[in-house]
């Protein structure tokens, strides 16, 4: 009895230490999963962005003195990448000028490095019109299980930034910016 018990202990241990340095190889090489807020996320085709963002705003009415739907823009070429804006576009002036309540900014290969929405399309997508900024940024905290929330350095909101490398913006405003920066892996293998 005391020789079963001794052996299985042993096999116990040996299993813990062959099975650990695998699992421990999966989990450095495992890519941390990318947030998605809303069906939006970095990294996904603008394109698909475009039209998961205009699916979700079909019954948006804009803003007084704006009114009616947005208007989409087709990806436009810019200095670093491409651009959809989505919002009003002033046709009654000598220069058009576009209102933008929503950008998507993609790199050269099309894939969406920022998003940024304006109040009342957060108001819009997330049901929080009779919500402030930072009640708005606690249960956005809660809501994707973020661990927690940075002070702005001029103090207008707060930020996190995920291990996958996306920096959330939430102004006091409401305002919502999800941007591309380092993981902390593509940060730690710097100091190599």
């Amino acid at each position: 009895m005391k020789h079963t018990k001794i052996h299985l202990i042993i096999t116990f241990l040996s299993l813990v230490f062959l099975c650990a340095p695998a699992q421990a190889a999966n989990d450095a090489g495992a890519q941390p999963k990318r947030l998605s807020i809303k069906g939006l996320s970095l990294g996904m085709p603008i394109e698909k962005a475009a039209k998961v963002l205009k699916d979700a705003l079909a019954k948006y009415v804009m803003p007084f003195p704006y009114g009616g739907s947005p208007e989409f823009t087709d990806p436009e070429r810019d200095d670093k990448g491409f651009l959809v804006r989505i919002g009003h576009r002033k046709k009654d002036s000598p220069f058009p000028m576009f209102f933008p309540f929503a950008t998507i900014t993609a790199d050269s290969s099309k894939n969406v490095t920022q998003i940024d929405l304006s109040a009342s399309v957060v108001d819009e997508l997330f049901g929080t019109s009779e919500m402030g900024g930072e009640e708005f940024a606690r249960n956005f905290l809660k809501a994707y299980k973020l661990t927690s929330l940075r002070p702005l350095e001029d103090g207008s909101g707060w930020y996190h930034v995920t291990p996958d490398g996306t920096r959330i913006i939430i102004t006091e405003e409401k305002q919502l910016r999800l941007e591309k920066v380092h993981s902390s892996a593509e940060q730690k293998s710097k100091f190599n």
